[in-house]
């Protein structure tokens, strides 16, 4: 077609734009994560609230497609589906995903929620220990293994660091770091090698204390 200063145009709305689901689809999921700790971080603590319901709605969601995954091989292996207990760490703090169940996504996420810890605010501090607490009940034990010194670093920096008056806060803390020594060093569990010097990184750390 012409336009008004006698060039050629070009129609595009005869021909549907690809480019928005095509970007959707190039997205970098770490860039998702990285927004989603930001907001985690924010001092204002309404912004923060909705993050943790997104992160908490995001790992669920990983969780069942893991475990439909998980259980569509073992019906391929002709197999049995064994049921996999996914619980808040509130409720029920010593179970966690079976072994073979392994998130790579939950490997990206607890060093970016480690990071919160060490925040210039304890508001942002505690954003990195609520996003903690929401893991502990979901990633499994092995790969807490892997982090758990750092984990409890991160929360001993911020239990150091809160104000005297922000009580709620400093239980809240406890609580975090009891649910993840509990977990990762149960011993009604046959503890491995590795789960073994993690507990003793974790007791050399609080002997320096």
């Amino acid at each position: 077609s012409t336009g008004p200063f006698g060039g050629s145009v070009s129609s595009t709305s005869s021909k549907p734009n690809n480019n928005w689901s095509t970007n959707l689809k190039q997205l970098d999921p770490l860039i998702f994560l990285d927004a989603l700790v930001d907001v985690l971080a924010d001092e204002n603590r309404l912004h923060a609230k909705a993050a943790l319901t997104a992160l908490n709605v995001f790992t669920e969601t990983l969780l069942f497609l893991s475990r439909v995954k998980h259980a569509d091989v073992l019906m391929a292996k002709g197999g049995h589906s064994a049921s996999m207990i996914v619980s808040c760490p509130s409720t029920n703090p010593v179970y966690s995903p079976q072994p073979s169940v392994r998130i790579p996504v939950f490997e990206q996420l607890l060093p970016r929620l480690l990071h919160c810890c060490y925040g210039s605010t304890w508001q942002a501090q505690m954003g990195g220990v609520m996003g903690l607490a929401t893991l502990v009940g979901k990633v499994n034990v092995e790969t807490l293994c892997l982090f758990q010194v750092k984990i409890v670093r991160g929360l001993v920096y911020v239990q150091k660091r809160l104000p005297v008056y922000a009580s709620k806060e400093q239980d809240e803390t406890s609580q975090v770091l009891m649910q993840i020594l509990r977990v990762v060093n149960n011993v009604d569990e046959a503890n491995s090698g590795a789960r073994r010097q993690s507990f003793q990184g974790v007791v050399e750390y609080l002997a320096t204390e």
